[in-house]
């Protein structure tokens, strides 16, 4: 199940922040619930992936 709600980020966009996390690492956590999916920086985990680079998660609990 996906919990992206947001469109994709337009190339510009996602190239900008490519180029931030490569100089500055991954600043603002990646948020998941606590069955591991992400609920807000799906963009962030997925460029810090490309790039090799280590990023802060927070895990929250949600109620089903």
């Amino acid at each position: 199940m996906s919990y992206q709600p947001m469109p994709d980020l337009d190339p510009k966009t996602l190239e900008e922040l490519r180029e931030s996390i490569r100089d500055n690492g991954v600043v603002v956590p990646v948020v998941v619930d606590e069955f591991g999916n992400v609920l807000d920086g799906h963009h962030r985990k997925a460029i810090a992936g490309e790039l090799g680079i280590d990023y802060p998660e927070i895990t929250v609990k949600v109620s089903r």
